[in-house]
Protein backbone atom coordinates (compact mmCIF):
# COMPACT_ATOMS: atom_id res chain seq x y z
CA UNK A 1 0.00 0.00 0.00
CA UNK A 2 1.25 3.47 -0.80
CA UNK A 3 0.10 7.06 -0.78
CA UNK A 4 0.94 9.59 -3.43
CA UNK A 5 0.92 13.22 -2.36
CA UNK A 6 1.24 16.01 -4.85
CA UNK A 7 2.39 19.38 -3.64
CA UNK A 8 5.19 21.81 -3.18
CA UNK A 9 8.20 20.95 -1.04
CA UNK A 10 8.39 23.70 1.58
CA UNK A 11 11.45 22.51 3.45
CA UNK A 12 13.78 19.59 3.97
CA UNK A 13 15.60 19.05 7.25
CA UNK A 14 17.62 16.26 8.89
CA UNK A 15 14.45 14.38 9.85
CA UNK A 16 12.16 14.71 6.85
CA UNK A 17 10.29 16.75 4.25
CA UNK A 18 7.50 19.33 4.73
CA UNK A 19 5.05 19.38 1.82
CA UNK A 20 2.16 21.76 1.08
CA UNK A 21 -0.50 19.68 -0.65
CA UNK A 22 -2.31 20.81 -3.77
CA UNK A 23 -6.03 21.28 -3.40
CA UNK A 24 -8.87 23.58 -2.46
CA UNK A 25 -8.24 23.65 1.31
CA UNK A 26 -7.85 27.11 2.82
CA UNK A 27 -5.40 27.24 4.46
CA UNK A 28 -3.61 24.59 2.38
CA UNK A 29 -2.95 21.26 4.06
CA UNK A 30 0.63 20.48 4.98
CA UNK A 31 2.19 17.10 5.61
CA UNK A 32 5.51 16.16 7.16
CA UNK A 33 7.16 12.93 6.02
CA UNK A 34 10.03 11.41 7.98
CA UNK A 35 12.93 10.30 5.75
CA UNK A 36 12.51 6.53 6.44
CA UNK A 37 8.97 6.79 5.02
CA UNK A 38 9.87 8.71 1.85
CA UNK A 39 10.37 6.44 -1.13
CA UNK A 40 10.94 9.14 -3.72
CA UNK A 41 10.36 12.77 -4.58
CA UNK A 42 9.71 13.61 -8.20
CA UNK A 43 9.49 16.94 -9.95
CA UNK A 44 6.78 17.12 -12.56
CA UNK A 45 6.78 19.28 -15.65
CA UNK A 46 3.80 21.51 -16.18
CA UNK A 47 2.66 21.96 -19.78
CA UNK A 48 1.04 25.13 -21.08
CA UNK A 49 -1.65 24.24 -23.66
CA UNK A 50 -1.38 27.71 -25.20
CA UNK A 51 2.28 27.04 -26.06
CA UNK A 52 2.37 25.26 -29.47
CA UNK A 53 5.25 22.94 -28.48
CA UNK A 54 3.55 21.99 -25.20
CA UNK A 55 0.21 21.52 -26.97
CA UNK A 56 1.84 19.01 -29.34
CA UNK A 57 3.43 17.18 -26.41
CA UNK A 58 0.07 17.05 -24.62
CA UNK A 59 -1.55 15.51 -27.72
CA UNK A 60 1.19 12.87 -27.97
CA UNK A 61 0.90 11.99 -24.29
CA UNK A 62 -2.89 11.72 -24.52
CA UNK A 63 -2.58 9.40 -27.52
CA UNK A 64 -0.02 7.22 -25.72
CA UNK A 65 -2.23 7.05 -22.65
CA UNK A 66 -5.23 6.06 -24.77
CA UNK A 67 -3.21 3.32 -26.47
CA UNK A 68 -2.10 1.91 -23.11
CA UNK A 69 -5.65 2.01 -21.74
CA UNK A 70 -6.89 0.09 -24.77
CA UNK A 71 -4.21 -2.57 -24.24
CA UNK A 72 -5.05 -2.80 -20.55
CA UNK A 73 -8.76 -3.15 -21.31
CA UNK A 74 -7.94 -5.85 -23.85
CA UNK A 75 -5.95 -7.73 -21.21
CA UNK A 76 -8.89 -7.40 -18.81
CA UNK A 77 -11.36 -8.82 -21.31
CA UNK A 78 -9.09 -11.78 -22.10
CA UNK A 79 -9.15 -13.16 -18.57
CA UNK A 80 -8.75 -16.89 -18.24
CA UNK A 81 -11.00 -19.22 -16.22
CA UNK A 82 -9.23 -18.40 -12.94
CA UNK A 83 -10.00 -14.67 -13.36
CA UNK A 84 -6.36 -13.75 -14.02
CA UNK A 85 -5.32 -11.39 -16.76
CA UNK A 86 -4.25 -12.87 -20.07
CA UNK A 87 -0.44 -13.26 -19.73
CA UNK A 88 0.25 -12.64 -23.42
CA UNK A 89 -1.69 -9.37 -23.40
CA UNK A 90 0.07 -8.23 -20.24
CA UNK A 91 3.46 -9.22 -21.66
CA UNK A 92 2.77 -7.13 -24.76
CA UNK A 93 1.72 -4.15 -22.65
CA UNK A 94 4.82 -4.43 -20.43
CA UNK A 95 7.10 -4.68 -23.48
CA UNK A 96 5.57 -1.53 -24.95
CA UNK A 97 6.03 0.36 -21.68
CA UNK A 98 9.66 -0.79 -21.33
CA UNK A 99 10.39 0.38 -24.85
CA UNK A 100 8.80 3.81 -24.24
CA UNK A 101 10.63 4.36 -20.95
CA UNK A 102 14.01 3.13 -22.17
CA UNK A 103 14.32 6.05 -24.60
Amino acid sequence: MFNYFMGRVESVDDDGVLLTQMGPADPPLQSYFFHPHVVSIAQEKEFDPSNPEDAETIKKLQLQMQEQMEKFQEAQTKQNDSGSFDPESLDSMVSDLKQKFSN
